[in-house]
């Protein structure tokens, strides 16, 4: 997505009475825009140019907060503009505290993608599969090239003691049998980890050390540590899954829309 897109996307994200638009970049070179409008009072926005935005079109208010003077307006902008900077995995410390829609969004994705991987994801992306009908997710990375490194017992008879990470194939991943036929089950989504941790090489190097190390395996539990802690630290450097933080706030994931507080206020 180029500049001109995005900017089109935003300006039919933009409230009424605007009167100041900033482009900046954070520290992991993601681009973002703080928003200024008036009515009786001034109101600051900041859109994050997200991954796959182009599957979205549509963006979401990041962070906003109101003021009275143009002096409180300059000073939060500062405020923001130096927040952003920091390395951004200060604001995994209080996670679990405010709403993690703010952190991750899950973006459904067509399922011709099964067949063409390569026309839909990107080298580092964070994609998901249901299983059992919805009832939870099968993580991966996505390498590029129709690989992943995903959790898995490459052997006949699965072992949950065996399952380790390691380098797959796309087919394996979501189902694909030799003779080439595509499983209606399972929805592929993208996991979009909205404020950006690591760049995409990054993550795709994480992926491969680890699965070179054999991670999780010996350790693999449902709960505590599986497919999702692996594509997290990937992606963040930190272990984590979403049933860990609650079924409830998962489900807010899936809204497309979600209605949430400024992670920008953590410590």
């Amino acid at each position: 997505m180029d500049d001109t897109e995005f900017s089109k996307i935003l300006s039919n994200s933009l409230p009424i009475n605007v009167i100041k638009q900033i482009y900046d970049t954070t520290i992991m070179g993601q681009k973002y825009v703080i928003v200024v409008n008036k009515i009786l009072w001034y109101k600051i926005r900041v859109f994050l140019r997200e991954d796959h935005l182009d599957k979205r079109q549509k963006l979401t208010e990041y962070h906003w907060s109101e003021h009275a003077t143009e002096e409180g307006v300059e000073n939060h902008i500062m405020w923001i503009k130096e927040r952003l900077k920091r390395t951004p995995l200060l604001y995994f410390d209080k996670m679990k505290s405010i709403n993690i829609n703010y952190y991750f969004t899950y973006v459904k994705i067509d399922n011709e993608c099964k067949l063409n991987p390569e026309k839909y994801f990107n080298a580092g992306d964070h994609l998901a599969i249901t299983r059992k009908g919805g009832l939870y997710t099968h993580d991966c990375i996505y390498l590029g090239n129709k690989k992943v490194v995903h959790i898995f017992d490459e052997n006949i008879s699965s072992s949950k003691f065996r399952a380790k990470a390691k380098e797959d194939s796309w087919e394996n991943f979501v189902g694909i049998d030799n003779n080439g036929n595509v499983p209606y089950w399972g929805t592929v989504y993208v996991v979009i980890h909205r404020l950006r941790i690591r760049k995409p090489d990054e993550i795709v190097k994480e992926a491969k050390e680890l699965s070179s190390d054999d991670y999780a395996k010996g350790q693999y539990h449902f709960v505590l540590k599986n497919c999702q802690h692996f594509a997290a630290k990937c992606c963040t450097g930190n272990e984590f899954s979403i049933g860990e933080i609650g079924a409830f706030q998962f489900l807010n994931i899936m809204d497309p829309d979600p209605k949430v507080l400024s992670p920008l206020y953590s410590n």
